[in-house]
C-alpha cells in the first residue's frame, strides 16, 4: 500500500479549520496530497468528494437533459413542463 507523505502536501494549512495540516490526515485528490488538521476533517472531504462524483455519474447515466426535481414542479426559471428555451427566447416570441 502506498503511503502518503507530508512532504509531498501541497497545502499548509487545512482547507476546513484553517489550521496546520497533521501528517495522519491527508489524503489523495486529483494526483496531489491534500492535508487536513485532523481525520474527521479529512474524511469530511473524502465524503465530500465521493457524493459529487456519485452525482456527477447518475447524472451522465440519465442523460444530459434529465429532469431535476424542482423542473418537474414549475421551478427552473419559471419554465412549462418540456420547454428548454431561454428565458431570453422566450421573451422576444411574446
Amino acid at each position: 500500500m502506498y503511503s502518503l507523505d507530508i512532504a509531498d502536501c501541497i497545502n499548509e494549512t487545512c482547507p476546513w479549520s484553517g489550521k496546520l495540516v497533521e501528517a495522519d490526515s491527508l489524503t489523495e485528490y486529483d494526483g496531489h496530497v491534500i492535508g487536513f488538521r485532523n481525520t474527521g476533517c479529512r474524511d469530511k472531504f473524502e465524503s465530500a468528494i465521493r457524493h459529487f462524483r456519485e452525482a456527477k455519474a447518475l447524472r451522465a447515466a440519465r442523460g444530459r437533459f434529465a429532469r431535476r426535481s424542482h423542473d418537474t414542479e414549475g421551478g427552473a426559471a419559471g419554465r412549462q413542463q418540456g420547454d428548454f428555451s431561454r428565458p431570453a427566447d422566450r421573451e422576444s416570441d411574446a
